[in-house]
């Protein structure tokens, strides 16, 4: 069996919703261990949540960007984006929503 690929999910807080809806749609190849998926969320108290959210974007192979008018203007999305782009893990902008996305560096990938 191929290493499942780690999915790390990246979204402004106005977008829960929509996260918890792409965690569900991801359910069936997670339980057939195809993925894994991490998000904020799965923090717990007492951790350093700076450095895990780091550490789990640097340990995945695709960053999922819920793209928004609000995660386009989140500080931390940005720079989950260009960590992303600068170490080798894929971003897949997933649409939510009519925003200026074509006019950011999200509209050059494939």
């Amino acid at each position: 069996m191929s290493q499942k690929a780690k999915m790390f999910i990246t979204y402004a807080h106005e977008n829960v919703f929509e996260k918890d809806e792409l965690i569900k749609r991801l359910g069936v190849m997670k339980r057939n261990g195809l993925i894994s998926v991490w998000h904020d969320k799965e923090l717990i108290a007492g951790d350093d949540w700076e450095a895990d959210i780091f550490e789990n974007l640097l340990n995945s192979d695709f960053l999922l960007h819920l793209t928004s008018s609000s995660s386009l203007d989140s500080n931390y999305c940005n720079k989950e984006l260009t960590m992303a782009l600068t170490k080798n893990i894929k971003p897949i902008p997933i649409i939510l929503e009519a925003c200026d996305w074509q006019n950011d560096r999200l509209s050059k990938l494939l």
